[in-house]
């Protein structure tokens, strides 16, 4: 059988099995920290699951650098078994390309554009405010676009697809997506913006939403906009101690890499051996 069609099943069975188990446990509380931590706490939360599943596919790669073409012939169990799989990941598939090609109904105001993100504000919702408050609300959309947060949300999206149907995924996503809109209405208060003002802004682009559009229950349910004008009514909280990024980064990279190494040689070592004991065993 052609080794390329074993490793695609094989892909879909043991990567499949292998990230839906590492994103099972639900999601925990709120990380702790200002909201720049609580950021980026939550968004290595949805990437965690990946990371064991990222690590089979290398063992994966290493066996098939090394298998013989042809290969040992399936048995049609894990052939069905890949089915399911097949079909959550043509799925996430489907869902990105469809973001990538269509736009958002009519909301208020909205940051979009992966390579070069660009703010929209809906006509209705600059008529709802005052100009402090459009600035406001173009200031919080200038802190996404600065941030590319269209390009991060459509990975993110994508990487929680790829967990379906797993509520702790969506959990994580959900939990970022609130965290990145705390730390951007503080990014656009350090621009110089009143914390009322903002306020203002919200409340009307969730009036506005609600009416035209169908907006993210994530971002509009009572208790997050309750959170989320309690923080802008209230004092700016003080940025975090200062960290290097390029150090907090560098070890968990390089830990990453090594077990990405190490599971391709062990791969091309034991695959032959362990792939043909699992197809003997189905």
């Amino acid at each position: 059988m052609d080794r390329e069609f074993v490793f695609t099943v094989l892909m879909l069975v043991l990567v499949g099995s292998t990230l839906l188990l590492s994103a099972a446990p639900p999601d925990a509380a709120d990380p702790a920290g200002d909201a720049e931590e609580r950021e980026r706490r939550c968004w290595r939360r949805i990437w965690a699951p990946l990371i064991p599943a990222t690590v089979m596919l290398a063992a994966l790669l290493g066996w098939l650098v090394l298998e013989p073409d042809p290969a040992e012939r399936l048995p049609r169990l894990l052939m069905v078994a890949a089915l399911p799989f097949s079909a959550i990941w043509a799925r996430a598939v489907w869902r990105a390309t469809a973001a990538l090609l269509t736009g958002p109904s009519d909301v208020a105001a909205v940051t979009l554009g992966m390579a070069r993100p660009r703010v929209l504000i809906s006509p209705r919702f600059a008529r709802a405010v005052d100009e402090r408050a459009l600035d406001a609300a173009c200031a919080h959309e200038d802190a996404h676009a600065c941030h590319r947060d269209p390009l991060r949300l459509w990975a993110a999206q994508l990487a929680s697809d790829l967990q379906w149907p797993l509520p702790a995924a969506r959990a994580r996503l959900d939990r970022w997506r609130r965290a990145v809109e705390l730390v951007r209405d503080d990014e656009a208060r350090r621009s110089g913006v009143e914390g009322a003002d903002l306020a203002a802004a919200i409340l009307a682009a969730v009036r506005v939403q609600a009416a035209d559009a169908r907006p993210a229950a994530c971002l509009c349910d009572a208790a997050f906009l309750k959170e989320r004008i309690t923080r802008l009514l209230a004092p700016l909280e003080p940025r975090g101690a200062a960290m290097a990024a390029s150090v907090r980064r560098l070890r968990p990279m390089s830990a990453l890499l090594v077990a990405w190494g190490l599971a391709t040689l062990l791969g091309a070592q034991f695959g032959e051996s362990i792939v043909r004991a699992l197809l003997h065993a189905v």
